[in-house]
């Protein structure tokens, strides 16, 4: 479907693609069904075979796109929205039996997922580098991740129900999704590793002690963790004012948490907090929206104590400062400001770290190699090389483009030691 064009599909509507098929936007699709008559894509194999065809694909277009009451089964990935600038809307879908139920990328526009079921998928919802809302559905009975969110897919979620999946929520690299005011009361139980978890530079924003932005989410009886902060440095996961059962009369702590991870007080609610150092004091001013006073707030904290073990949460609330004001041109700059700044200090790995998507997603690619090699440079048999293993060999992957040559090479032979040394890994 060119730029140009539109495609309306009515009511009651079923839509079969063979193997290798699939539907490919880049103008505007308007998908509307109704309560007794749901538009349907599918296999003519059947609708519980994953895989049995591509994909509905919205690519590249500041165009808006509605799919409202449609079922999407088994396909390799069920909805693919890649590059997208305009909007996107998913209303009451029901997207089940694919390798992957939703996958958004690379999008600024904006994305709503909003009373759908995404169930019996491999992966429910994959996020990369995209902020979508997502909020009324049903993310369960996925066998792996629930909902996967890598490299600052910042997602908002709200009202959702997230249970018996092969894992709950799932972050990586830098991002930090909402789960709290507008955005909690979310259900997170019954996945079968953890409930939120957070790593590689992600803390997930599960709530805090101010009325306006409390978590109001249950989160409870997951096999592994309720909540897990799975990354290196010093700086807790707020999860303060959720509730840790069924239960909305017993305030109860959590069963299980992993690293450090601020789930008190909870609920049933009492007086909130207020500030009583920097970190809460700029924390507040951010979570509150006042982008600007917290970046300042922020850059003190990093002049006054840039080798401070937990500095890394100040420059990482800089960079959501000035991504929240729009900034995002100019975070290259500043990031590259505190590496020269703060030569040998927390602040100058943290910033290189934070450093590597920006210039991946720049283009810069043989600046991002560089930093990459700095990196597993200084992280060289520690619990954190295999990340930066993994970094470098993307690096070379995208260099080449896929296709064969040095760079690819260089890319398979990081991969395979990567699997050699780190064979329990996520990566």
């Amino acid at each position: 479907l060119s730029s140009a064009d539109t495609l309306r599909i009515h009511r009651g509507c079923k839509i079969y693609f063979e193997n290798n098929t699939g539907l490919f936007v880049q103008g505007r699709l308007q998908a509307t069904g109704d309560a007794g008559h749901y538009i349907t894509f599918t296999s003519p194999a059947g609708d519980y075979n994953p895989g049995s065809w591509n994909y509905v694909r919205i690519y590249s277009t500041s165009r808006a796109s509605t799919l409202t009451r449609c079922n999407i089964y088994s396909a390799s990935t069920g909805i693919v929205m890649e590059n997208v600038t305009g909007s996107v809307s998913l209303d009451n879908c029901r997207i089940k039996y694919n390798s992957i139920g939703v996958l958004a990328q690379n999008s600024s526009g904006s994305i709503t997922i909003q009373n759908s079921q995404i169930q019996n998928n491999q992966t429910g919802v994959w996020l990369y580098n995209t902020k979508p809302s997502i909020k009324y559905g049903y993310i369960t009975a996925n066998s792996q991740k629930g909902v996967y969110l890598y490299n600052q897919s910042n997602a908002s979620f709200g009202y959702d129900n997230i249970y018996d999946n092969g894992e709950g929520i799932y972050c990586q690299f830098n991002t930090s999704p909402n789960l709290y005011g507008s955005a909690g009361y979310n259900w997170i139980y019954n996945n079968g590793v953890d409930g939120v978890s957070g790593r590689d530079n992600s803390y997930p924003k599960l709530g805090y002690d101010i009325q306006a932005k409390y978590g109001r989410n249950h989160i409870y009886a997951n096999t592994g963790y309720e909540v897990a902060n799975r990354n290196s440095g010093g700086t807790y996961i707020k999860a303060e004012r959720n509730y840790w059962s069924a239960s909305e009369t017993n305030p109860v702590p959590p069963d299980d948490i992993y690293g450090r991870v601020d789930w008190d007080p909870v609920l049933p609610p009492g007086p909130p907090l207020l500030a009583n150092d920097w970190t809460n004091e700029a924390l507040i001013l951010e979570v509150n929206e006042e982008y600007q006073k917290a970046a300042e707030a922020y850059d003190e904290m990093i002049a006054k104590e840039p080798n401070a073990e937990d500095i890394g949460f100040a420059v990482s609330g800089l960079v959501r400062c000035y991504e929240a004001m729009g900034k995002n041109s100019a975070i290259l700059g500043l990031l590259d400001d505190l590496i020269a700044k703060y030569p040998k200090t927390v602040t100058e790995i943290s910033a290189k770290e934070l450093s590597l998507p920006f210039l991946l997603v720049s283009g810069s690619l043989d600046k991002g190699l560089e930093r990459a090699k700095e990196l597993l440079d200084f992280n060289k048999n520690t619990d954190r090389e295999a990340i930066f293993l993994f970094e470098m060999a993307s690096v070379y992957l995208a260099k080449s483009g896929g296709q064969p040559g040095s760079d690819y090479d260089e890319a398979t032979q990081l991969y395979q030691a990567l699997v050699d040394r780190f064979p329990d890994t996520d990566l």
